[in-house]
């Protein structure tokens, strides 16, 4: 296979892409300042909207600041840590310090958007995350950049539920899918445009220009969500001329005593165990852990691994909004999630062909096998946007968020999403190393997700069959 090639034509195509979301980012804030003016039967829907899109801005240039670093980040604290004399293991170690401190601040975060004011508590996240990035681009010092990265997983889910809050606040049960999509959409075009950002500027102005950068563009963030974000709560919401009442206030007393009940509720245990722990499986595991891994020790250029990942964000733009205003529309969520799993145990068997000679005992070329692979992450992208924003949707509006708390319910949804994101690489690492770095294991996870797909209907039956015999109980 001609690399050089297909190493330009994507590069190319990423370049454009890139531009192209930055302009839409900013164009859609003026459309929705443009529509705000014009006269509107549901002035509820114009402020909203309006609001989400301020916050879509600064969610967008926030991560795009944050993801510059993706590129050079793990080999900068690795090469940080042979410096200082520490062992290279301890360069993982602060990964996994910064992941276990981000899943034990997942549900205290939730419960402390749903208690403090919303913008006060973004403002200081926002601050903090600056002063995080400062601190990086002025130190050299391995053991301070150790510590820097575990209080970052302190601030990460607090700013994250924050955002969310306000998601839920300006949405309904009418247009939640289509408001989660718009909310992932920008996040997942930001990383795109900041990884393909820093990859160009890393040899312009090295390591510490990029954090300080970061630095400059996350205290803009903060002065604007100052001055453009509006000053709510969870219990109330208030702009402009709107101003309604959403939920009463929740306490610490009913999370702690209606907990255990979310093991009842069949719409989490779908959301959560059966949709959000898998993604957080393929995000984590699959995509952004074992393929570079695989491609690397097939003797892919590094340029082009990093472009063949971006083809799993790209089939999530294809369909994550559609599918959501399906959602929206229909009101079936669990059928898109069902599809979903079902056709990411599809797609992660078409990834298992890249090394096929060895698993299937046939002749293919390393041609097809790449193609294999670059057609199975693109399509595991897409079903990938059939099982986000409805599984989230349907979480927030199940019967545990109404005791709880959207955001409680939520943050345990994002528990279990945190839960894959740290077994995925785990789990695959063993695999990858016990097959000798072939691409079989990837036939094994995806019997796994078809056995998920398999249990998805019959807990979702089960439930409405108890559903239906209480109901003539009565």
């Amino acid at each position: 296979m001609n690399h050089y090639y297909l190493t330009k034509i994507f590069a190319s195509f990423l370049g454009m892409l890139v531009i192209f979301i930055i302009i839409k980012t900013f164009y859609n804030l003026i459309l929705a300042y443009k529509n705000n003016f014009q006269p509107k039967t549901d002035p509820d829907t114009q402020a909203s909207m309006l609001t989400i899109e301020k916050l879509r801005v600064m969610i967008f240039i926030k991560f795009f600041a944050s993801c510059m670093t993706i590129p050079f980040f793990s080999r900068y604290v690795l090469s940080l840590a042979h410096t200082a004399g520490a062992p290279a293991q301890l360069a993982s170690v602060a990964y996994i310090m910064y992941t276990i401190i981000f899943t034990l601040m997942i549900i205290p975060s939730g419960y402390l958007v749903e208690v403090k004011n919303l913008r006060f508590t973004l403002l200081i996240m926002l601050v903090l995350e600056a002063v995080v990035f400062f601190a990086l681009g002025v130190t050299s010092n391995f053991w301070l950049i150790f510590a820097i990265q575990t209080f970052f997983g302190i601030i990460i889910p607090i700013s994250s539920s924050a955002e969310y809050a306000y998601i839920f606040l300006f949405s309904n049960e009418k247009n939640r899918n289509l408001a989660l999509a718009s909310y992932t959409n920008t996040i997942r075009g930001a990383m795109i445009a900041g990884v393909f950002s820093g990859g160009l500027l890393l040899p312009l102005v090295n390591e510490h220009g990029i954090f300080l950068l970061s630095f400059a563009l996350i205290l803009c963030c903060a002065i604007y969500a100052f001055f453009l974000i509006p000053n709510v709560d969870c219990a109330s919401l208030k702009c402009d001329k709107v101003i309604r009442k959403i939920s009463p206030r929740i306490d610490l007393k009913s999370i702690i005593k209606n907990l255990p009940s979310l093991i009842k509720d069949t719409d989490v245990i779908l959301s959560s165990l059966l949709t959000s722990l898998p993604l957080g499986f393929i995000t984590e595991g699959v995509v952004f852990f074992s393929i570079p891994i695989l491609l690397t020790k097939h003797n892919v250029p590094q340029p082009l691994i990093g472009e063949i990942i971006v083809l799993f964000s790209l089939g999530f733009f294809v369909t994550n909004k559609f599918i959501a205003q399906k959602a929206d529309r229909n009101k079936k969520e669990k059928k898109f999630m069902f599809l979903g799993l079902l056709g990411a145990a599809f797609s992660i068997m078409l990834i298992s062909f890249f090394t096929a000679n060895s698993i299937f005992k046939i002749n293919i070329s390393e041609n097809i096998g790449m193609y294999s692979l670059m057609i199975g992450l693109f399509v595991l992208g897409m079903f990938r946007g059939f099982m986000l924003s409805p599984s989230i949707a349907l979480a927030s509006k199940s019967k545990s968020a109404k005791a709880i708390g959207q955001n409680v319910t939520v943050s345990v949804y994002r528990l279990f999403g945190s839960l894959g994101r740290t077994i995925g690489p785990i789990v695959i690492s063993y695999l990858l190393i016990t097959s000798n770095y072939s691409s079989k294991p990837f036939l094994f996870i995806s019997i796994m997700f078809i056995l998920i797909a398999v249990a998805f209907p019959i807990v979702a039956r089960s439930a409405a069959t108890k559903q239906s015999k209480k109901a003539t109980d009565y």
